[in-house]
């Protein structure tokens, strides 16, 4: 199970969006997540085993991060 914060998809949202969740995120303390991240960690669990049931936001960034990052030194 995966319970991400609020999910981010780059030039997806309009500039009002932007501003609305920039502030949520900050008054509410919603942690944020990048789409591409959580990909990256489902694909990473699913292929390598799951580290736990359920995944909490910063497990996601965490993963997701270290995921992407092992991608680009692969294909550099």
């Amino acid at each position: 199970m995966a319970k991400p914060g609020l999910i981010d998809a780059p030039g997806k949202s309009s500039f009002v969006g932007g501003i609305f969740k920039s502030v949520v995120c900050s008054v509410i303390g919603l942690p944020e997540i990048d789409n591409s991240q959580i990909a990256a960690t489902l694909i990473d669990q699913v292929v390598n085993g799951f580290e736990k049931d359920t995944l909490l936001n910063q497990d996601l960034a965490r993963i997701g991060s270290k995921a992407l990052l092992a991608d680009q030194k692969g294909s550099s």
